[in-house]
């Protein structure tokens, strides 16, 4: 397993130059800027390379929560989420992101598991759902 997980690179795609320029200080700081690869601005800005690189084995999903279903299904539709990938959505219950947590539950194409927990650094109740694609 550590072998697999050795090799992993992560793509991060950031519309916030300020925000990606302190995560990529953190990755740096950790020592593994070699393996995380910084996109900045949106998926949809980055089209071509997401069809280039699809499908991804996970996609973990942690930005503006109203955009959370329309930028699943684009991944859906530009084939980057295909049978075994994993899809975890985070922050779904606080401050949440009810029409992505109903699609999965109303999905057939979704093996799903919410996992409940609480907000960053406080006690107020939130989840993340873990999602595999099954077809």
């Amino acid at each position: 397993m550590m072998a697999i997980a050795s090799k992993a690179t992560v793509h991060t795609f950031d519309p916030n130059e300020a925000m990606a320029s302190i995560a990529r200080k953190f990755h740096d700081h950790a020592g593994l800027s070699d393996r995380i690869k910084f996109h900045l601005g949106t998926i949809q800005a980055h089209e071509e390379f997401i069809k280039q690189n699809a499908p991804f084995d996970m996609i973990f999903i942690d930005h503006w929560k109203n955009l959370y279903l329309s930028d699943l299904k684009w991944l859906e539709e530009h084939g980057a989420i295909q049978k075994g990938t994993v899809v975890i959505g985070d922050n779904i219950i606080t401050p949440g992101s009810p029409d992505y947590l109903a699609y999965f539950k109303e999905s057939k194409n979704y093996n799903s598991t919410l996992f409940h927990s609480n907000l960053e650094y406080c006690d107020i109740p939130d989840a993340v759902l873990v999602s595999e694609r099954i077809n």
